[in-house]
C-alpha cells in the first residue's frame, strides 16, 4: 500500500467513528421540536437514512435502507 492508500484508509476509518457521535448531537439539538419519543426516532432514521445516499428517496426504499420491513413508519 501506499502513503496515499493509508492516509485514505485512516480518514474512512475516522469518519465510521465521529458519524455516529456527530450525527447524535445533531439529532440532540432539533429534539425539542418533537415531543413524543417515537417522532423524534423516526426523525433521525428518517435523516439518516435521506444521507445514505440512497437512489429514490421515497419511503419504501429508505425504510429497506434502515431495515424495516415496510414503509409505514416512516
Amino acid at each position: 500500500m501506499t502513503t496515499k492508500q493509508d492516509a485514505a484508509a485512516v480518514e474512512a476509518t475516522v469518519a465510521q467513528q465521529v458519524w455516529p457521535d456527530s450525527f447524535g448531537e445533531m439529532a440532540g439539538l432539533v429534539a425539542g421540536c418533537f415531543p413524543r419519543r417515537e417522532t423524534r426516532q423516526t426523525f433521525r432514521e428518517m435523516t439518516e437514512a435521506m444521507l445514505m445516499g440512497v437512489a429514490r428517496a421515497n419511503c419504501q426504499p429508505l425504510a429497506e435502507a434502515l431495515g424495516h420491513g415496510g414503509p409505514y413508519r416512516l
